[in-house]
C-alpha cells in the first residue's frame, strides 16, 4: 500500500502570475537540459566539469562541447553521486543569481529525478536509450515545498512570485483531516518563526543591533500576513491526522481539446494512518450526478441522496451594463467566482463525507471510469457541473484514500450503463431527465440513477 496521496486543486492565474511561473520554470528546464548533458557526455567518457556545461549550454555555446555518440553506440551508464552534483550546482546556481529566484527545492527535486532516471540503466546501454533533455514545450512542473502556503480556503501564497504572491485556488477542495495537517504544519512553523522575531526585536531593541533589525524587517515582509503577531496553540494535533505534507507541486495540467489548466498538488505523509476497515465485505456501486449529487446500491439496498439546495448552480459574469460595478476586473471577477462555489461546496461538504463514509463501509466500491476532460471537451454540461461544486475532487477523494482503508476501488466502463437494465441486462430507451427507468424487455422499473449504481456494481462484479 501507498504511504502518500495526492490531491490537486485547480489554480486561478494572473497574466503576470502565469509569465513568472514560467520564468522560473525555464530556469528549473535550463538545470535539467544542463545535468543530463552533463551526464551524456560522462557515458561517452567525457569529463567535464558541471560548469563549464552550464556555460557553454546556456551561453549557447554547445558547439564547444565533445561531439556525442550515435543512438546506436555503445556508453557506459555515469557514475555520479547526486549529492556531490547538487552541490556543485548549489555553486552555479548562487553564482548565477539564481538562488533569489528559484527555491532551492525545485532545481533539487528535478536533479534527483534526472540522476534516478540515469540509475536505472543497465551498465552499457545504446547512448539513445538513456534519458534525453526536455524539450522547450515540456509542460511546467515545479517542485515548490516551503515556499507554498496556505492563506484562506480560496487562496494560497507562492512566495517566488513575490508581489504577486497571493494566487486563487480551490484549497477548500482538500478532505477536512489534510485541511487540518496543513494548518497544523504551517502553525508550528509559524510560531518557530515567531520566536525568532521575538529574540531578533530583542537583540534590535534591547542592544541596538543593526543587523538584527534588518533581519527582524525581513521576516516580517515575508510573514506577517500569516499571522506572525499572533501565536495560536496547536489545537489541531490529533493524532489520526496525517502525518505531514510532503512535496508541493504546480503544475501545467495539458488536457487534449481544452485550455491548459494550471494545478496545485499535495502530497501527504500517510504512514500509520489508524482509520476503519470496511464494515461489508458487499460491493456498492455509486453513480453520481446532477439530479442527486450520487445514487447508490448493494445487493440488498440502494437509494439517492438529493442536492441540498435548489436553483441553478452555473456562476457567470454579469454583463457591464450602466454604472461600472465596483468589482470590475477580471480577475476580481474570478474571485468572486470561486466565492461562490466555495458556497455550494460548503453546501454540499457534509454529503460528500457521508458519500465516503458509505463508500468506506464495503470491502469494494464499484465507479464509472469518467473522462471528464473528455467531456468538457465535447460541451457536456455534466462536466461543468461536477468541477464547479466540487463533485470531482470528492471522486478523486474516494479513490485516494480507499488503499487507507482497505478497500478496493473498481472503475467500470460509462457506456449505456442508463441504458442498461440491472436485472436482465438489456438495453432499453434511455430514461428522460427525472424519469424512472423502464426496461421495456423484463419489465424492471426502478429510479434512474439507482438502476446505473447497479449496473455500474454488476459491472465491477462481471470483472
Amino acid at each position: 500500500m501507498s504511504t502518500t496521496v495526492e490531491f490537486p486543486q485547480s489554480l486561478i492565474l494572473t497574466p503576470a502570475q502565469e509569465t513568472q511561473l514560467r520564468h522560473l520554470w525555464s530556469l528549473v528546464a535550463a538545470a535539467q537540459r544542463s545535468v543530463t548533458l552533463h551526464l551524456h557526455l560522462r557515458a561517452a567518457g567525457h569529463e567535464f566539469p558541471l560548469v563549464e556545461v552550464v556555460d557553454a549550454a546556456l551561453g549557447g555555446r554547445g558547439g564547444s562541447l565533445p561531439a556525442l555518440p550515435g543512438p546506436d553506440d555503445r556508453v557506459t551508464r555515469p557514475v555520479h553521486h547526486v549529492d556531490e552534483l547538487l552541490s556543485e550546482f548549489r555553486r552555479i546556481r548562487d553564482a548565477r543569481g539564481w538562488s533569489t529566484l528559484v527555491p532551492a527545492e525545485a532545481f533539487e527535486a528535478v536533479i534527483r529525478e534526472t540522476c534516478a532516471a540515469f540509475r536505472t540503466l543497465p551498465p552499457h546501454p545504446r547512448f539513445g536509450d538513456l534519458p534525453a533533455t526536455w524539450p522547450v514545450s515540456q509542460p511546467l512542473r515545479l517542485s515548490l515545498g516551503s515556499s507554498v502556503h496556505l492563506i484562506d480556503p480560496l487562496s494560497i501564497e507562492v512566495a517566488p512570485l513575490r508581489d504577486h504572491a497571493r494566487v486563487l485556488a480551490d484549497a477548500y477542495l482538500l478532505p477536512a483531516p489534510f485541511w487540518a495537517a496543513l494548518q497544523r504544519d504551517q502553525e508550528v512553523q509559524l510560531d518557530r518563526i515567531a520566536g525568532r522575531l521575538k529574540r531578533l526585536d530583542a537583540a534590535w531593541l534591547d542592544s541596538g543591533d543593526v543587523d538584527a533589525a534588518a533581519q527582524a524587517l525581513q521576516l516580517r515582509a515575508r510573514y506577517a500576513g500569516r499571522g506572525l503577531h499572533r501565536r495560536t496553540p496547536h489545537t489541531l494535533l490529533d493524532g489520526n491526522l496525517p502525518r505531514k505534507c510532503t512535496r508541493v507541486l504546480i503544475r501545467e495540467a495539458v488536457r487534449p481539446g481544452l485550455p491548459t489548466r494550471f494545478e496545485v498538488v499535495w502530497t501527504f505523509d500517510v504512514q500509520g494512518l489508524a482509520l476503519k476497515p470496511p464494515r461489508s465485505g458487499d460491493t456498492i456501486g455509486i453513480d453520481p450526478g446532477e439530479r442527486h449529487v450520487y445514487a447508490w446500491a448493494t445487493v440488498t439496498d440502494g437509494g439517492v441522496v438529493p442536492r441540498p439546495f435548489h436553483g441553478l448552480w452555473r456562476i457567470q459574469t454579469p454583463t457591464l451594463d450602466g454604472d461600472p460595478p465596483t468589482c470590475r476586473g477580471p480577475h476580481d471577477f474570478a474571485f468572486a467566482r470561486a466565492h461562490q462555489r466555495w458556497q455550494l461546496f460548503q453546501r454540499l461538504q457534509p454529503v460528500y463525507e457521508g458519500m465516503l463514509e458509505r463508500c468506506f463501509s464495503y470491502r469494494t466500491v464499484a465507479l464509472e471510469d469518467t473522462d471528464f476532460a473528455g467531456l468538457h471537451a465535447k460541451g457536456r454540461p455534466f462536466a461543468a457541473y461536477a468541477e464547479t461544486v466540487g463533485l470531482t475532487a470528492a471522486l478523486q477523494w474516494i479513490v485516494q484514500l480507499a488503499p487507507l482503508h482497505d478497500v478496493e476501488i473498481r472503475l467500470v466502463p460509462p457506456e449505456y450503463s442508463s441504458r442498461t437494465c440491472s436485472r436482465c441486462w438489456l438495453r432499453s430507451r434511455r430514461p428522460r431527465p427525472g424519469e424512472p427507468f423502464v426496461c421495456a424487455t423484463c419489465g424492471h422499473a426502478e429510479d434512474s440513477d439507482v438502476n446505473a449504481a447497479r449496473v455500474h456494481r454488476g459491472r465491477a462484479l462481471q470483472r
